[in-house]
C-alpha cells in the first residue's frame, strides 16, 4: 500500500533529523495522558535513542494492512458502501477484554484507563 506523498516526506525527514539521536530533554505538555508519575516517563525517555522507528512503523503498516482486507472493524451497526459489516474485531487483542490474561505474553492482564478522553486498554507487562 502506497504512502501519500506527504507521508512519507514527513516520515524520511524525521527518520533523517531523530534516528539514533539522544533524547536530550522531555517536554511533558499533558501529564494526563501518561499513566506512570510524570517523572518516571521522563526519565525513561531522557538520555536514550530513537532506534526503532522502523519497527513501529512496520508494525503499524501490518496491522492497518490487515484491518483494511478485513473491511474494518464494526461494534455497532457500521455497514460499508455494500452493505458489508467489518471482519477485524475477530483479530483484536485488548478491546472488550479489560481484567483478562493477556493473550500475547499470557502473564499480564488487560488494564483500561482514558487518555484525551478516549478508552484505551493495554497490557500491564507487555506496555509499560
Amino acid at each position: 500500500m502506497p504512502e501519500l506523498p506527504e507521508v512519507e516526506t514527513i516520515r524520511n525527514d524525521l527518520k533523517q533529523k531523530i534516528l539514533k539521536k539522544k533524547i536530550k530533554k522531555v517536554d511533558l505538555r499533558l501529564k494526563k495522558i501518561v499513566k506512570s508519575p510524570a517523572k518516571d516517563f521522563i526519565s525513561i525517555l531522557e538520555g536514550n535513542n530513537f532506534k526503532e522507528i522502523k519497527k513501529i512503523y512496520q508494525a503499524i503498516r501490518k496491522i492497518l494492512e490487515k484491518a483494511v482486507k478485513y473491511r474494518g472493524t464494526t461494534f455497532y451497526s457500521y455497514t460499508d458502501a455494500h452493505g458489508q459489516q467489518g471482519n477485524f474485531t475477530k483479530f483484536l487483542k485488548v478491546y472488550k477484554r479489560e481484567k483478562k490474561e493477556c493473550l500475547r505474553c499470557k502473564k499480564g492482564i488487560i488494564q483500561k484507563t482514558k487518555i484525551a478522553g478516549r478508552g484505551t486498554r493495554y497490557c500491564d507487562r507487555c506496555q509499560k
